[in-house]
This record gives structure tokens, C-alpha cells and sequence, in this order.
């Protein structure tokens, strides 16, 4: 009966101590080392305005130093869900940020990865818009363009974008 009892305490504290680790050494935790920013802001961009307050954007820098050759689904997922806490920290919709993240048609098919890093809610020509910046490009180790995209808030539509490459 003694054994018996060793027997079982060892099997429960292998299923204690393997339930333990939800991550593999082979499949490392993805985590935020850059964060996404979400501002609000009071100006009307025309087509020059957003070149010139966007184009060398410091977070997109950041951005693209530290998730080149790092892209992951779930690297997204973690963006898209801080940004939304953001927005709503600014008592902005994050539902109608996330559409214009993701429903934004200039995107599909033409970036086979990108990562959302900026998202300003804003004005341009009069119009209530999302000016979005992406990290973008054409696979997972070159992540180095830049794709600001101008998202009609109620459209869900692109009104304007600049993109390199």
C-alpha cells in the first residue's frame, strides 16, 4: 500500500509540474518589446501634411528594428489588441479601429506581412479618419517599409496612402 502511494504522488506531481510550463523551449513566448501608439489629435491633414508628419514616424523605426524577421500571427493579435486598449483609454471605438486595420483592401494581397505601429485619429480634407502606419514587406525578414494608410472612420474605406517601395 506504501508503494502504491509513492506510486500515485509521483504521477500528481509530474502532472503538477508538466502543467506548469505552457510553453515549449521550442516555441518561445511572442511579447510586446515595442509598443504600438494610439493618439488623437485636433489637426487636418491634407496629402503633404501626412508625408511630412508621418513618413519617418520614430515608432515605425522602432518597429522595424525590433520585429524584423520575427512576424507572427500572434505578434499581430498582440499589436491590434494593445492598440485597442489604447483607443479605448482615449474613449475612441476600438471596434472601428480594428475595421480599419484589418478591412483596409489596399493591404490584402499586396504585403505578405505587416505590422499596424501607429494609428492616429484625425482629420483629413474635413473628413473624420484613422491615419494607420504599417511596418510592411514582402516576407518576414524584411520587415523595413513604411505604408500609411488614411481610413474613412465610417467607411471603413482608404481615402489616401503613401507606401515605399
Amino acid at each position: 500500500m506504501l508503494i502504491f502511494k509513492k506510486i500515485v504522488h509521483i504521477i500528481l506531481l509530474l502532472v503538477v509540474v508538466l502543467n506548469c510550463h505552457k510553453y515549449s523551449p521550442t516555441e518561445p513566448k511572442v511579447e510586446l518589446t515595442v509598443f504600438p501608439e494610439v493618439r488623437m489629435s485636433d489637426f487636418n491633414y491634407d496629402d503633404t501634411g501626412i508625408e511630412l508628419t508621418f513618413w519617418n514616424d520614430s515608432t515605425w523605426r522602432s518597429f522595424t528594428h525590433a520585429y524584423n524577421g520575427k512576424f507572427s500571427s500572434e505578434l499581430v493579435e498582440l499589436i491590434v489588441d494593445n492598440m485597442r486598449k489604447q483607443a479605448e483609454a482615449l474613449f475612441l471605438d476600438p471596434d472601428v479601429l480594428d475595421s480599419c486595420i484589418y478591412g483596409n483592401p489596399e493591404m490584402q494581397g499586396n504585403a505578405s506581412v505587416f505590422l499596424p505601429c501607429v494609428a492616429e485619429r484625425a482629420k483629413y480634407q474635413g473628413q473624420d479618419v484613422w491615419v494607420i502606419i504599417f511596418a510592411w514587406g514582402f516576407d518576414v525578414d524584411d520587415l523595413g517599409h513604411i505604408w500609411i494608410h488614411v481610413m474613412d472612420l465610417y467607411a471603413y474605406k482608404s481615402l489616401h496612402y503613401l507606401k515605399c517601395r
